[in-house]
């Protein structure tokens, strides 16, 4: 008769030590750094040319990641790992990219923010001259 609420007090604690932890993570970050953070499946990357028909498309599998923390991304795909610092600029919808190089130099990019909803992150930028990437991610 004692085990189950002792049970249910086991679980509650471990409940609220769990969102206490999470909500540690994301102290000090802005409302849309705590939107962002934590891992996102990648939906699908797609490489647009400018001015002409050349299209890329690739779909997500269920390897392929982005991971935000405050201020790093961490990713998966295609088999390939790419970490990035990152801060998100005055207006909440820029992010300011900066990749380390096997040379150990650093090159910097910038990504905007198109759509942003609990459970779908669109990101948009150049990925080479003349060429748009958008990346779309899912929860």
């Amino acid at each position: 008769m004692y085990k189950i609420p002792s049970l249910f007090i086991l679980g509650l604690v471990a409940f609220t030590s769990c969102n206490k932890e999470a909500s540690d993570t994301l102290s000090g970050l802005s409302p849309i750094q705590q939107k962002i953070a934590g891992k996102w499946r990648v939906h699908s990357v797609t490489h647009l040319q400018e001015n002409g028909p050349g299209r890329f498309q690739y779909r997500g599998s269920g390897f392929d990641y982005f991971d935000f923390s405050k201020d790093s991304i961490y990713t998966y795909v295609l088999g390939r790992n790419v970490n990035a610092g990152y801060n998100l600029l005055g207006d909440d919808s820029t992010m300011a990219l900066v990749f380390p190089m096997p040379d150990g130099s650093k090159k910097k990019d910038t990504m905007f923010i198109t759509s942003l909803t609990s459970n779908l992150l669109v990101l948009r930028g150049k990925v080479n001259p003349g060429e748009i990437g958008i990346d779309s991610l899912v929860r």
